[in-house]
């Protein structure tokens, strides 16, 4: 449903505006707290504004406000701002004055109205929402539904309705029309037109959640139960082992019957909260903050949109205002584990390690079933790199395990690692072996288990077999092209490496280990100074591991010791210099750099400009017959032993 876009004018422009600044704040540090005078603040404002830092963008704007009251555009990124962070009386304020400079603000008068409605003022909130300007079709739908909800309010059936029918817009108005025309109808008494609307809704938008329940709860309310598992049936298949819905199911099954809405304070909510929710599957997060936002102050303990708005806080990565929402979930919610297991590992994003398995062990204890919530411990600890206690977990875990499926492959692979990771080989191999059986051909597997045979030297052919197949699967992801590189280069196939390693270094640009691989096979095929490079970036990535470190400085030093395809080459290298010149020996090769010039390569590597004439002699074949050298040409540089 492409219905952002119609929705920019809510932003007036100047909220994005205001958040283009980047981010001056460091990771885990303090949030700046103090700022002086107009300039100061409204710069901290938007710099915490940068680092999604709501809190105290909005108060370093309400400080830029103090010395400059009236401010429009002060006065905007305050309401929007107190907005998305769910203080919507605060941001009531600011919409009045907002209003004094614009009569017809959509997002003011929408704010004026849901306050209205809340406090049961429904005359006063229909008036707010009518002088909205509607002149986007997002607006028109979001203030006249509302204003519908509001004529439901004082019990007039048909005002509601014909607010509902008059509406016109694009084709994607109709399931929010019908669904809101059914919705009022049923809490307002009328059962067939509930019905005969919902199934409208139901029709046109098969794949809705709420538009599902409500079809579903009143065709058992007609009598008709079967027809309404059929729904929810069609809707797990494509939605399978959602928990909302399983209650819905049991509620039917049960003969229990539910109104979706209560009142016409919690069909307000239900508005925002559909039209938030699809507006952050359309892409953003400003807008789906805002109504989310404002369809939680209409109805604090709706799941469903706490799920909503904790969903928007973890694609932006806003882990802890993720977590305080689950921590507001209501005990009884159907999504109360789930949501918790989540915040756990959200703490555990936001290195609060401990605290997360405390809160993931003691979900793990409480439930009938600890499945999810220690396979989330399990997968905290082996991030963590704590080996030894992630392995304990998953052992508990497959132990209890009757019958191993294919969806358990994970589970072994998961294992394997810990047991790789602790020295036990064996009990790793078999592991990564068990879970290719429940999933031949797992790319993740075949790459995992094909770079440990290399790593280790072992199965060389059978490990390049798998990793092959894992790059035909996954042909852009810059780890399997680094193990096959890795695999060539083990197996003495230094160009080949080269080029695979070239290409995972495009991908994975902040990997040292990556680096340093392809530093090795350049050194293998006489690409010196881009091998030195290569090491030295790696070097300077800061490899994890303190061996890793020393073995890249040592090459720095040293080079690579040679090996017996080397060796080879430079046999054949002598024997075709010595039939092309008698005046030296090609001992090693240098590649052109930007600026060099024969004499300057032959005072860094023979100590005596003067000895260019014998490079000269020994590359005759691919130099230029004038002017300067051409950068990345692979010379032959003479014995001088």
């Amino acid at each position: 449903m492409q219905i952002r876009t119609l929705a920019v004018a809510l932003l007036m422009g100047g909220f994005s505006a205001a958040f283009t600044a980047p981010s001056l704040a460091q990771e885990n540090t303090e949030p700046l707290r103090f700022a002086r005078g107009f300039s100061g603040n409204f710069l901290a404002a938007q710099i915490a504004g940068g680092d999604n830092d709501t809190a105290s963008a909005v108060q370093f704007f309400e400080r830029a406000l103090n010395r400059d009251p009236g401010n429009p555009v002060l006065i905007q990124q305050a309401f929007f701002l107190h907005l998305i962070n769910g203080s919507i009386e605060e941001a009531a304020p600011f919409a009045e004055d907002i209003l004094q400079f614009e009569a017809s603000n959509d997002l003011a008068r929408t704010v004026l109205g849901v306050t209205a409605l809340k406090q049961g003022n429904f005359g006063q909130a229909a008036e707010e929402f009518d002088q909205a300007s509607g002149q986007a079709p997002l607006e028109l739908l979001t203030n006249q539904l509302l204003a519908a909800w509001s004529e439901a309010g004082r019990e007039d059936l048909e005002s509601a309705l014909a607010r509902i029918d008059k509406l016109e817009g694009p084709d994607w108005y109709e399931s929010f029309r019908s669904f809101h025309g059914g919705l009022i109808a049923g809490h307002l008494g009328d059962e067939d037109q509930a019905f005969a609307r919902v199934a409208r809704a139901y029709e046109f938008d098969q794949s809705a959640l709420r538009i599902v329940e409500g079809f579903a709860r009143l065709q058992a309310r007609k009598g008709s139960p079967e027809k309404g598992l059929a729904a929810i049936r069609a809707f797990k298949q494509q939605v399978p082992r959602h928990p909302y819905m399983d209650r819905v199911e049991a509620d039917i099954n049960a003969g229990k019957q539910i109104d979706l809405a209560s009142s016409s304070r919690t069909g307000a909510a239900e508005v925002l909260f559909g039209l938030g929710s699809a507006l952050g599957r359309d892409g953003g997060s400003e807008l789906p903050k805002i109504y989310l936002q404002l369809s939680l102050y209409l109805n604090p303990q709706s799941d469903l949109a706490i799920m909503a708005l904790v969903d928007v806080y973890n694609d932006e990565k806003q882990y802890a205002q993720a977590v305080d929402l689950v921590d507001g979930l209501p005990e009884e919610s159907v999504f109360a584990e789930a949501a918790n297991i989540e915040a756990a590992r959200n703490l555990a994003r936001m290195e609060k390690v401990d605290e997360a398995i405390k809160r993931l062990t003691n979900i793990a204890r409480e439930s009938a079933d600890p499945f999810a919530a220690n396979l989330a411990l399990a997968n905290v600890l082996r991030f963590e790199k704590r080996f030894e206690e992630a392995n304990e977990i998953y052992n508990l875990i497959i132990d209890g395990v009757k019958e191993p499926e294919m969806r358990h492959w994970s589970l072994y692979y998961s294992r394997a690692i810990t047991h790789e990771r602790t020295d036990r080989w064996d009990a790793a191999e078999a592991d990564f072996r068990k879970a290719l059986e429940l999933f031949p051909d797992q790319p993740l597997v075949l790459n995992y288990l094909g770079y440990s045979f290399v790593d280790k030297g072992t199965n060389l052919d059978e490990a390049l077999g798998m990793i092959e197949k894992a790059v035909e699967q996954r042909p852009e992801e810059g780890f399997i092209l680094d193990s096959l590189g890795w695999a060539y280069f083990q197996l003495g196939r230094y160009e080949e490496a080269v080029e695979q390693l070239e290409k995972a270094t495009e991908k994975m640009a902040a990997d040292p280990l990556v680096h340093d691989h392809l530093g090795d096979a350049y050194w293998r095929v006489g690409r010196i100074l881009e091998a030195q490079f290569q090491w030295a970036h790696a070097r300077d990535l800061g490899p994890e591991n303190p061996d890793d470190l020393a073995k890249i400085e040592a090459k720095l030093e040293n080079g690579l010791p040679e090996d017996s395809a080397t060796k080879l080459a430079a046999t054949e290298t002598e024997t075709i210099v010595d039939q092309a010149t008698d005046e030296g020996k090609a001992q090693r090769t240098h590649i052109v750099a930007e600026g060099e010039s024969l004499w300057d390569i032959a005072k860094s590597l023979l100590g005596d400009g003067d000895a260019y004439l014998d490079i000269l002699a020994l590359n005759r074949d691919r130099l230029p017959e004038s002017g300067p050298l051409v950068v990345g040409t692979e010379l032959h540089i003479p014995d001088r032993k």
